[in-house]
């Protein structure tokens, strides 16, 4: 799977998970917010917004709120305005764990990769080891190029059954010129399939280490 949609999918399963704040840490404010997240759990998104917009002009300061009209917001694919309520809410409530990873996901999904590394941390200093949110960061690290700290993300996530975290860790040593811990990652990936990535990858390796006809047979 291309990694756009490798990020996708992650970052939609979290959000499925984490957009709406268990029911547990909601405090009722009032029938427009308890209507707003009746709405929001029947996937009616616009009255759900609605609701909580008019909830809030009269408790500005209800994180739970704040906290689910960005979950609207961000299901909405509006996720500007979805940082905006985030940040308020985080602002008002900054040690609520889900709030943090819901922010990252919104920098993630705009391509602010730099503000969703630190959302990221954020979130699992309480999360450790939250599997798909040390992907999401280490995906992140690599489009920001910081390929030595890429890689030790990567390797936090080995071993692994999705070959695509072998290859991005291939790719990240590969960029810190570490290239004969590249290959022995790819070679056993290639046995099963060459995509134009493994290939792409492989000869950048091998490019590296100057086998310059090696890596041009690979690459064409």
């Amino acid at each position: 799977m291309e990694e756009a949609g490798l990020a996708g999918l992650i970052s939609d399963r979290l959000l499925e998970r984490y957009l709406v704040l268990l029911p547990a840490l909601l405090k009722a404010q009032g029938d427009l917010f308890e209507r707003g997240n009746e709405l929001l759990q029947k996937g009616q998104l616009a009255g759900a917004e609605q609701a909580y917009r008019t909830h809030l002009k009269t408790h500005p300061g209800h994180v739970e709120a704040l906290a689910n009209l960005g979950a609207v917001l961000s299901r909405r694919e509006e996720f500007g305005e979805a940082v905006v309520q985030y940040r308020k809410a985080l602002r008002l409530r900054p040690t609520l764990g889900p709030l943090h990873l819901n922010l990252g996901l919104a920098y993630f999904k705009t391509q602010q990769w730099a503000l969703a590394v630190g959302e990221f941390d954020a979130f699992l200093k309480g999360q450790a080891g939250h599997r798909q949110t040390m992907q999401l960061r280490a995906l992140a690290l690599l489009e920001l190029e910081r390929y030595p700290e890429a890689a030790v993300a990567f390797e936090g996530l080995m071993p692994s059954a999705d070959p695509t975290i072998p290859l991005r860790l291939a790719t990240a040593y590969v960029r810190s010129n570490r290239s004969a811990e590249a290959q022995k990652l790819l070679v056993p990936l290639m046995e099963h399939a060459k995509s134009p990535e493994l290939l792409l990858a492989m000869g950048q390796a091998l490019l590296v280490e100057e086998r310059f006809d090696e890596a041009l047979e690979t690459l064409l």
